[in-house]
């Protein structure tokens, strides 16, 4: 059903509810597409509530939305970009030195450090995001690439060889310097958020076969898991085929 991250996400969601109602002794059965969920409240009395797939889908939307918003309360380093080819970025150190916040990461012509970094991230399941980057150098000076997805780079990677749709900035776009998370940082790190996921999202929207939408848009949230517009269009093509 879901991811081993994305599962403790989803519990977290769920306790935020069942805390409201100050539940207790919480036991939750995944069932397939489903999830049982029975506690005791404030009385003793047992309760009970599944979540089908299309609530699952809402939930997980909210959950990942949170992790968003939690991620950018922490450092915001958008200037983490290695200087020559002799430079290599050490994942290990780069998550040592900045475990909770919002990053960007970029190799000289690779994305491998960004790469190592989500993985020791969901490894460790810390409220850490950073962007794919990778520094390419150009005749007019390197620039820096997001690219959306996990894609490995060609040797002698150039402009014109990029995955589609990715991001280029010059170096003097973004901020050297790591700052402590506030509503303008995060309103600028969502802002190319968007910018990354919105060609994907238009390529979803314009399927017609209803699984193709799907794929499409759980496409769309793996280049980046918080967009509420995809998780929402997703469920309601879900309950669509659900009847």
């Amino acid at each position: 059903m879901t991811t081993s991250r994305e599962y403790r996400e989803l519990l977290r969601t769920v306790g935020l509810f069942l805390d409201r109602g100050q539940a207790a002794k919480l036991a939750v059965i995944e069932q397939g597409h489903a999830l049982a969920v029975s506690w005791e409240g404030p009385a003793g009395e047992r309760r009970h509530r599944g979540y089908r797939a299309v609530e699952l889908e809402r939930l997980q939307a909210e959950a990942r939305r949170q992790r968003r918003q939690k991620c950018g309360e922490g450092i915001v380093h958008l200037g983490l970009i290695a200087t020559s080819a002799d430079e290599k970025l050490s994942a290990e150190q780069i998550i040592g030195q900045y475990p909770f916040g919002q990053l960007l990461i970029a190799g000289w012509g690779t994305i491998q450090p960004a790469i190592q970094f989500r993985r020791l991230q969901a490894e460790r399941n810390l409220y850490v995001d950073t962007f794919l980057a990778a520094v390419i150098p150009t005749a007019n000076g390197p620039v820096i690439a997001i690219i959306p997805e996990e894609i490995p780079l060609p040797s002698a990677t150039t402009e014109l060889r990029l995955p589609p749709h990715s991001l280029l900035f010059r170096p003097d776009e973004l901020p050297s310097v790591p700052q402590k998370g506030t509503y303008e940082t995060y309103s600028h790190v969502m802002q190319i958020w968007e910018s990354l996921h919105t060609p994907f999202l238009q390529i979803a929207d314009a399927q017609k076969d209803p699984m193709e939408k799907i794929q499409a848009y759980r496409r769309t949230i793996r280049i980046d898991y918080a967009c509420e517009l995809a998780h929402q269009k997703l469920a309601a093509v879900a309950a669509r085929l659900a009847g």
